[in-house]
């Protein structure tokens, strides 16, 4: 399980984005409930921002009746893309194209935004709902990569967040020192190492 965050966080973070393998990541609780949340999927789905230029979306805020208009705002320079809390009614049928293909965005009163797949930006979803992949096209979209309930469970039993254990909260600007930012450059580094060994691994293989 750990190794599957890291090599996904890791693709996240790699400009490496072979066409035979473009992916949506799907952060979501490894529990059997039908929801859970407070695990820590959004703080490691926002840590990403500190690392790359990213476009987030709060989507049970957003109107998502027009989906033509979801990425609105959306600019060329961000290089990934993150959806949080999506619903219970959420498609990824939806998010197709902009995984597999060029990056499309269109915006109310100006021009469509087309960006070739090469520069397209990496999907991240995280999600409390399951994602029904009963279809090939929806399993060759996703790569689901599970984070466990230990924090869910800590708050439930002894009322303590993920801050309360780790002495603040997790990549804020406000608190990190030098020797946690060195850290985490240091994990994205691991990571990236260790999807590129994984991804190396998988094509001599097939």
């Amino acid at each position: 399980m750990i190794l599957t965050l890291v090599t996904s966080y890791g693709y996240l973070l790699h400009n490496f984005y072979p066409p035979e393998n473009r992916r949506a990541i799907v952060f979501y609780d490894r529990t059997k409930e039908w929801k859970a949340g407070g695990n820590g999927k959004s703080i490691v789905a926002k840590s990403l921002q500190h690392i790359k230029p990213w476009h987030f979306l709060d989507i049970k805020n957003e109107k998502t009746g027009d989906n033509r208009f979801l990425m609105s705002g959306f600019t060329p320079d961000k290089q990934i893309v993150v959806l949080s809390d999506t619903t219970k009614d959420f498609e990824l049928e939806t998010l197709y194209n902009q995984i597999t293909d060029g990056f499309t965005v269109e915006d109310k009163g100006v021009d469509k935004l087309m960006i070739d797949e090469d520069k397209a930006p990496k999907l991240v979803i995280a999600t409390n709902y399951t994602i029904c992949t009963t279809q090939r096209l929806d399993r060759s979209r996703i790569w689901f990569a599970p984070i466990s309930t230990y924090y869910g469970e800590q708050e439930d039993l002894t009322g303590k967040t993920p801050a309360d254990f780790h002495g603040g909260r997790l990549c804020d600007k406000k608190v990190l020192d030098t020797s946690e930012w060195s850290a985490l450059y240091t994990t994205c580094v691991y990571c990236m190492d260790q999807y590129l060994k994984t991804a190396w691994s998988s094509s001599r293989t097939t």
